[in-house]
């Protein structure tokens, strides 16, 4: 506690340790001299109806007592000082919000140190989590055991987009398989259309493999999080799996997958059109599933989910030149010498 006090006709400011504040307290404060007197650098002198507390370094008076009926009476200037709840919260703030894990060694780093109470053993500052709130990279997503392809199935929305896609789309999700890491991507033009592509694509890996997924992990968006698409996974025994808020990190596989699926696009669209980002985030993932991943030992997650050594001769850069044969149907009456292919 802080207090402003006249001594001696000066205004000195003190500091109160230890201190039990009573906000409804109408007496008298108390102070012990005992407790000043364990510090070892005061000493009391009483004289004439006035007690006065010394400090022995500077042998000047810190505090003064006047005799008031059957008690000694100290009166501050003002009657509201600055409360401080322990001596460990003053300390904390009057040393700059720093760590309290050097005060056990307080006496070798100052000359006073001795006035530095015990280290806590748990602190909390709410003001310093309050202002250099830092956010924790949380470890590994630890998932439920799957054992089958389609046990657990990561999906995501990214957009929207700031150019519309050539099939006037401008919003993007994403689906990766969790074992085999097979990704596949489908274009919306609301964000709300997504629990149409899930339905989609619950509906082709029925078709595959005889049953529906086991279980999704989303965040917690309103595209995910609502009466319809709930009502539908219930119906096909699918569990719903959600990530935690404003967390990038929890969603664990979509998340690199989303960055990788981007970092092969970015380049790719460099001497095309901005509008073709949807045909680029196609290709990237038809090259993403031939290419070998780190979690699978080497092995692309195309054999992985197929059981098939993908092929890879019929593949180009993105938007390379290309030929596109014209079907005998589809070529006007006498063209014998016209063109059979156009050039894209």
């Amino acid at each position: 506690m802080n207090l402003d006090l006249d001594v001696a006709s000066s205004v000195i400011s003190i500091t109160f340790s230890d201190v039990l504040y009573v906000p409804d307290w109408d007496m008298p404060c108390l102070i012990s001299w005992r407790k000043i007197d364990v510090l070892g650098h005061f000493r009391m002198v009483g004289e004439d109806g006035v007690i006065s507390v010394i400090k022995k370094a500077h042998n000047c008076v810190v505090i003064s007592a006047s005799l008031e009926h059957v008690s000694y009476q100290v009166y501050p200037i003002v009657r509201q000082g600055t409360i401080y709840m322990a001596a460990t919260e003053f300390w904390h703030q009057a040393l700059g919000h720093s760590s309290p894990r050097f005060w056990s060694d307080a006496k070798d780093i100052y000359a006073d140190g001795s006035i530095l109470p015990k280290r806590p053993a748990h602190y909390f500052c709410s003001s310093f989590a309050k202002y250099n709130s830092k956010q924790i990279v949380p470890s590994s997503v630890e998932y439920p055991k799957v054992t089958k392809p389609f046990d657990l199935v990561h999906t995501d929305l990214i957009g929207p987009f700031k150019v519309e896609s050539m099939g006037k789309r401008k919003y993007m999700q994403t689906f990766v398989e969790h074992i085999t890491r097979y990704s596949e991507v489908y274009f919306l033009h609301k964000n709300s259309h997504s629990t149409r592509n899930i339905k989609e694509f619950c509906k082709k890996v029925k078709l595959q493999t005889d049953r529906y997924p086991r279980s999704f992990r989303t965040d917690q968006g309103g595209e995910y999080v609502h009466k319809e698409l709930e009502a539908y996974f219930t119906e096909r025994g699918i569990k719903h799996e959600t990530t935690a808020t404003y967390s990038h990190e929890s969603k664990g596989t979509a998340e690199p997958s989303n960055q990788t699926l981007t970092s092969m696009v970015r380049p790719s669209l460099d001497d095309a059109t901005p509008s073709l980002w949807a045909e680029a985030f196609n290709w990237a993932a038809y090259i993403k599933n031939r290419v070998p991943h780190s979690a699978l030992n080497g092995k692309t997650p195309f054999e992985a989910l197929f059981n098939i050594k993908p092929s890879i001769s019929h593949l180009l850069p993105f938007f390379s030149k290309s030929f596109v044969h014209i079907p005998i149907e589809k070529r006007p009456a006498g063209s014998k010498l016209d063109a059979r292919a156009l050039e894209g």
